[in-house]
């Protein structure tokens, strides 16, 4: 995957500063000489002003300031392809969203993703017990929890539609988690799903 690393935070003025410094930062600058400064209120879709536009156009050919156009993100990707055999090649973990784990206003929305995550923990564990496949509302469930770490989302940014929607969510999620692992094992067990089922997904003893 060709990636690029924006030195700078996306909703820019297009100020001389926000246009000197990610120059400055770009480290493979030999291999390509161009880095993405994208402006305007890119949250909320409101993109450059008129104020925005007319610093633009002025930085485009300043003395002392780097060469500055318009373009496209889909043409400055494709003249970077043409140079990736001579980009350096990442492998391993990218995610480094520092919120993780921290302090926050939406404890409760934490607590319940994490419940979520748990029974999803839970119900792959007895799967693997006994030789099966999870199944649709499984991987759905999954899929919600990836797309609930979304950076506005964990941190507690979000605006307040959003916790009014999910929180609801994560409970159902989580509710219908326990209960497909429950019948399984009942299942398994020769039981009914209403008789309690002690089960231990760790791999180590518990008492």
């Amino acid at each position: 995957v060709v990636a690029h690393l924006s030195w700078n935070f996306y909703n820019l003025a297009a100020t001389v500063d926000e246009v000197r410094w990610p120059v400055d930062q770009h480290r493979q600058a030999a291999v390509h000489h161009e880095t993405l400064i994208p402006i305007g209120y890119g949250d909320g879709g409101g993109g450059p002003n008129d104020a925005m536009c007319e610093r633009a156009r002025r930085i485009e050919n300043l003395a002392g300031m780097p060469r500055a156009r318009w373009g496209t993100i889909e043409g400055f990707f494709d003249r970077l392809a043409e140079r990736r055999d001579d980009l350096p090649v990442w492998q391993g973990e990218m995610y480094m969203q520092g919120h993780r784990g921290v302090q926050t206003t939406q404890a409760e929305l934490k607590r319940r993703f994490r419940v979520v995550e748990r029974a999803l923990q839970v119900r792959e564990a007895a799967a693997c017990v006994l030789g099966q496949t999870t199944d649709a509302a499984t991987d759905h469930a999954w899929r919600r929890i990836v797309f609930a770490q979304f950076h506005d989302y964990i941190p507690g940014s979000s605006v307040p539609e959003v916790y009014e929607e999910h929180l609801p969510e994560l409970a159902t999620l989580a509710e219908r988690v326990e209960r497909d692992t429950q019948e399984v094992l009942a299942a398994a067990e020769g039981g009914s799903s209403a008789e309690p089922c002690w089960f231990n997904p760790l791999p180590v003893p518990q008492t």
